[in-house]
């Protein structure tokens, strides 16, 4: 059947409300206080999976959930910072709250979209992009920033050309979100997202020869006991699933 618009309009709006509350942030929190939020992300997405669509996880599921948060907390948390360090405000770990609640919204909803409505792939992709064009226009309209920003890019031409690119490699990299999400679920995809950073940064330890102290090779631990935990629950879980089936035959 045909999905109404709204269906749409609330991720857009959760997903655009997530990245503007923790852009906010950033000027009124600590650099920990940031890092901890970020790491953070798979708590809310499994806790609204329970709420919004009734999920149930194991205990071995939310064991290798705190695993990685905490892994990848610790890990960026005893990251040597050049950064200064900043006084944390109450609005600010309100803008930080805002944003993981609203990341938590945002992969359910569009779990439970997929399930009921039953879009494809392009156009889930196509309508979520168009919702968030006309919820950003209509933002710049009000706030009086839509010409000062094409002003912008009169005046400075070559701008245009790192919008394209980071507009295709925006594109390029939603279309293997949303295909992550199609064929597993919310969580798996922000354990992916939430990780890829982490595996961003090791990489480039080991590339450039940085040096890691104890506490973050604490974290690294975590975090790859936490991953090898969960592809070995999965492979145990496909196991049985094929016993099972065998004895239905």
């Amino acid at each position: 059947g045909k999905t109404p618009w709204a269906q749409y309009f609330m991720p857009s709006v959760s997903y655009l409300g997530a990245m503007f509350a923790s852009n906010a942030a950033l000027s009124y929190v600590s650099y920990p206080t940031q890092v901890l939020a970020k790491s953070c992300k798979l708590i809310p997405v499994m806790l609204m999976g329970i709420v919004i669509n009734k999920k149930r996880y194991k205990l071995s599921q939310y064991i290798v959930v705190l695993m990685i948060t905490i892994g990848i907390a610790t890990f960026m948390l005893f990251k040597e910072s050049k950064k200064a360090a900043r006084a944390t405000s109450v609005f600010g770990l309100g803008l930080l709250g805002l944003s993981l609640v609203l990341d938590g919204f945002t992969g359910p909803v569009q779990e439970r979209l997929i399930k009921v409505f039953r879009p494809t792939r392009e156009q889930l992709m196509l309508f979520l992009n168009l919702c968030a064009i006309a919820i950003v226009l209509s933002v710049l309209v009000a706030t009086q920033q839509l010409m000062p920003a094409v002003q912008f890019c009169i005046e400075f031409p070559s701008v245009l050309k790192n919008i394209v690119l980071f507009s295709l490699a925006s594109a390029a990299g939603q279309n293997f979100i949303l295909l992550t999400l199609f064929r597993f679920n919310a969580l798996v995809l922000t354990t992916i997202t939430t990780t890829r950073k982490f595996f961003t940064i090791l990489f480039s330890v080991f590339w450039f020869r940085h040096h890691l102290n104890a506490a973050q090779w604490l974290g690294v631990a975590l975090v790859f006991a936490g991953l090898g935990l969960n592809i070995y629950l999965k492979y145990q879980s496909s196991k049985q699933q094929k016993k099972n089936n065998k004895k239905l035959e």
